[in-house]
């Protein structure tokens, strides 16, 4: 688990939600010099938090990366991670349609982070490695909290 701190109002237009340690599609961005891409996956309710938060004047910016597996998935705000949590706990496991209230529009279904999740991270086995992880609440991830606990 790892965070890191930006500044500026579009610092998180420059950050993904999930990790490929491969190409999977052409449509990812490869990190410069590493073998690494990133997928912006993201749902109207997740930009519209963050849009909120620009408007509030927010220019300091925290983004948590949680690894299992080899899996990373990275997260902007606290109520992103709580999203996944809550989605994660979900059993049966939910598809990106079932979240969309089965009337999406087909980009947003597409871009909808849990349609961009690696099959691997939507197995039962790694959900509940995820939230028992959380759960232990690492240094990091209370830091990422009190950061915006802070009005910054």
């Amino acid at each position: 688990m790892s965070i890191s701190y930006f500044d500026g109002n579009d610092a998180t237009k420059l950050g993904s939600r999930v990790v490929h340690p491969e190409q999977p599609e052409s449509k990812l961005r490869r990190v410069d010099g590493e073998n690494i891409y990133l997928s912006k996956a993201s749902s109207t309710d997740f930009r519209q938090k963050i849009e909120a938060e620009v408007k509030s004047g927010r220019t300091k910016w925290a983004q948590l990366v949680i690894e299992i597996d080899d899996i990373s998935l990275a997260f902007w705000l606290p109520a992103e991670l709580d999203a996944y949590c809550e989605v994660f706990a979900t059993t049966p496991f939910p598809t990106a349609r079932t979240l969309l209230k089965r009337s999406p529009d087909s980009t947003e279904l597409n871009s909808h982070w849990l349609s961009r999740l690696p099959k691997k991270a939507k197995s039962g086995k790694f959900r509940v490695r995820f939230l028992r992880y959380v759960e232990t609440r690492p240094t990091a991830l209370i830091k990422f909290q009190d950061f915006y606990s802070d009005s910054t």
